[in-house]
């Protein structure tokens, strides 16, 4: 336990229980298990702020790398970068680490450096994470990263988190809050508010939100670039796209609402069901634009707006297909339930891409637009035009 009497520090506590040796190489802390995982327990609402690094491990950091199993059980408290300090971050967990951070406050790490060696500089200011980290309960805030995850930057290793807040995170590549690369992740709970400059959450590994509210964020909600599952809550009022898909995605149950540059954008293969994708504005393909391989079931897609085509549904390349769902109340200059885009080429390498929209089961009304008020299909030349079709499908 570290207590508010001067003798045990945190950086001391944690020393100790990483320690294999005998768990006590600062006699002023109670010794940790060399051989077993440990528990440094924090006085409830304490305040520890760090005021210079302490080790390269992965960039500039402030604590000592974590390479054991160790539990920080927070109680409220709050471990912080002294906002005068020189940038750094303030915890690292080596591969061969196991980090679990319980009802902790992790604020105002800063990590600057350019891409380069180590590899991790730059990236995770709040924490970087090579090995198993989990989060219960607390808040990241106020943490800033160069090159991504401005809260957490998890590479190689497994993440889970449940009923943690990040907020007014930030970073200039990458994800704004959280950044999984090549490694695990499942949120529960979890909430992304007011991060800015790049997507709150930006996936090239394995990640699943359930219940998350991704809400009145800087920039995009979601961005993804690996396997992601999104079960439940909301991602709702950011400044930028809500979810935007470049490999596989799988969303259920999920409310898409009042983002400002769309709600769906894929260009990989998604599945939507059970959910809603309403009120967002947006260039084209307000509600959802799609140049991949999209399956849409179950789901109400409404009141989007789109400046030029496709207030509802933008098809562009691929097949968009829609079973027993409604379109309506959306509005484009072209298309206002739906667009579908043809482009061809008339020079002796001639190509043609076409879109394809097929509708089953599905209510297509209520749309406005000036051309095509439910669907609208661009024949762009001779034998080259969006394809529609449909079965069992009120216009």
């Amino acid at each position: 336990e570290v207590a508010a009497d001067g003798q045990c520090s945190l950086i001391e506590a944690i020393d100790n229980a990483n320690d294999a040796v005998d768990g006590r190489p600062h006699a002023d802390c109670a010794p940790g298990d060399p051989a077993g995982p440990d528990t440094v327990v924090l006085p409830a609402g304490g305040r520890f702020t760090l005021g210079a690094p302490l080790n390269q491990s992965y960039g500039q950091t402030g604590l000592p790398l974590i390479g054991t199993a160790v539990t920080i059980e927070g109680n409220g408290a709050t471990i912080r970068r002294d906002t005068s300090a020189a940038p750094f971050r303030l915890l690292a967990v080596a591969a061969s680490g196991d980090l679990t951070l319980r009802d902790v406050v992790v604020e105002g790490g800063y990590v600057s450096e350019a891409y380069g060696e180590p590899f991790g500089a730059g990236r995770g200011a709040g924490i970087y994470s090579h090995g198993s980290l989990t989060l219960e309960g607390g808040v990241f805030r106020l943490n800033r990263a160069r090159n991504g995850g401005g809260a957490v930057f998890s590479i190689d290793g497994t993440l889970a988190a449940r009923d943690t807040a990040f907020v007014a995170n930030t970073a200039f590549r990458g994800g704004a809050a959280l950044h999984v690369y090549q490694g695990e992740a499942t949120l529960e709970g979890a909430t992304f508010t007011a991060n800015r400059y790049q997507p709150a959450v930006y996936n090239q590994g394995t990640v699943a939100l359930v219940d998350c509210a991704i809400e009145g964020n800087g920039d995009a909600g979601v961005r993804n670039h690996g396997s992601l599952t999104i079960s439940g809550g909301t991602i709702r009022n950011n400044n930028g796209r809500g979810v935007t898909n470049e490999e596989t995605a799988t969303l259920t149950g999920v409310w898409i609402a009042g983002n400002r540059r769309g709600g769906i954008e894929t260009r990989g293969d998604m599945v939507l069901t059970a959910s809603t994708v309403s009120g967002n504005r947006g260039w084209s393909g307000a509600g959802v634009s799609s140049d991949g391989e999209t399956t849409i079931v179950n789901s109400t897609i409404s009141d989007n707006v789109a400046a030029v085509e496709g207030g509802g549904l933008y098809v562009g390349k691929g097949v968009t297909t829609v079973y027993n769902s409604t379109v309506s109340g959306n509005a484009a200059a072209t298309g206002g339930g739906a667009f579908v885009y043809s482009f061809s080429n008339d020079n002796y390498l001639y190509f043609c891409y076409e879109g394809e929209l097929r509708l089953h089961g599905t209510i297509v009304s209520g749309n406005a637009a000036t051309a095509g008020r439910e669907v609208y299909s661009e024949v762009y030349s001779a034998g080259c035009a969006g394809r529609v079709s449909s079965d069992h499908t009120l216009f």
